[in-house]
């Protein structure tokens, strides 16, 4: 139980409970979109556990707004060359590595790489 009114931040503890108290990792772990966040996918791949969790944006992610929206990096096609990583849009345009902006909460860094043209506004990767 916890007190914290957000439940991504227990997701780790208990896991971390369970390890030392029955000394061994769970294979899987289930959960309702209140766990999913960056940091625990990550500690979840990094500790070998499959995970079935829900994502926070899966309810806006059926909407037609969502799905019309081309101005999402996922649906831009994605591209090497001589070792640049970029994006094209789907008007052709190259988006490149503008910058990488990183932030610190509760001990953990989020890094997000961010993209444009001379012609577009910034994409966050």
């Amino acid at each position: 139980m916890s007190n914290d009114r957000t439940d991504y931040n227990t997701l780790v503890p208990v896991l971390e409970k369970h390890r030392n108290v029955f000394g061994d990792t769970l294979e899987a772990v289930t959960a309702d979109s209140g766990y999913c966040s960056e940091r625990n996918l990550l500690y979840l791949k990094g500790n070998g556990i499959r995970s079935f969790i829900k994502l926070q944006d899966h309810e806006k992610r059926k909407t037609r707004a969502f799905k019309e929206d081309i101005g999402k990096y996922y649906k831009m096609a994605y591209a090497v060359f001589e070792d640049e990583h970029y994006y094209i849009c789907h008007d052709g345009r190259e988006l490149r590595h503008i910058r990488t902006e990183s932030k610190e909460q509760d001990g953990y860094t989020q890094t997000v790489e961010v993209y444009g043209c001379a012609d577009l506004q910034w994409l966050r990767a």
